[in-house]
């Protein structure tokens, strides 16, 4: 996630972690990378995944791809391996993307196409089912609805997000 995160190509996209972990020892770009610690709170954490436009994942070992079900059901599509129960919990092209391997680079390689200014704008206000194909590939519905969504319900200014 270290190169993604710091992908100069990707402007005006902060990244946000959860959970444990220290990505932020890395020297990211300023205002790129928002680190909200472990969250306990099931409606914070409901709040958080709605506010996302996608939730990226490095995860190789999910019995039941319990965080890839959250997002997905609080309407954030989502990006992981497809392996173990991410593979079950995702619908490739559908709820998210899935990568053919298990590398940081295939996940790299997976979000960036998504997460490119080009690729948001393409799937605006798209929500359900359905993908939009472009060349490279299938995108999961709402990468920037949701946080269009996020803006104009309160979610980003109640999680303290920059906007």
């Amino acid at each position: 996630m270290h190169d993604l995160i710091a992908r100069p190509e990707l402007p005006g996209i902060l990244f946000v972690t959860i959970g444990h972990g220290d990505i932020g020892a890395f020297d990211f770009p300023a205002g790129r990378l928002l680190e909200l610690g472990p969250v306990g709170e099931p409606e914070r954490l409901a709040e958080i995944y709605a506010a996302a436009d996608v939730l990226v994942s490095p995860s190789t070992e999910e019995t039941f791809g319990q965080v890839f079900v959250e997002a997905i059901a609080c309407g954030t599509p989502v990006i992981g391996h497809g392996v173990t129960g991410v593979a079950e919990a995702v619908r490739d092209g559908i709820t998210g993307l899935l990568t053919a391997g298990t590398t940081a680079d295939d996940l790299d390689a997976r979000s960036a196409g998504t997460l490119s200014p080009a690729r948001s704008a393409a799937g605006a206000g798209r929500m359900g089912g359905g993908y939009t194909a472009k060349t490279n590939g299938p995108m999961p519905p709402a990468i920037t609805a949701s946080s269009r969504r996020s803006a104009r319900t309160g979610l980003a200014d109640r999680l303290g997000l920059p906007a």
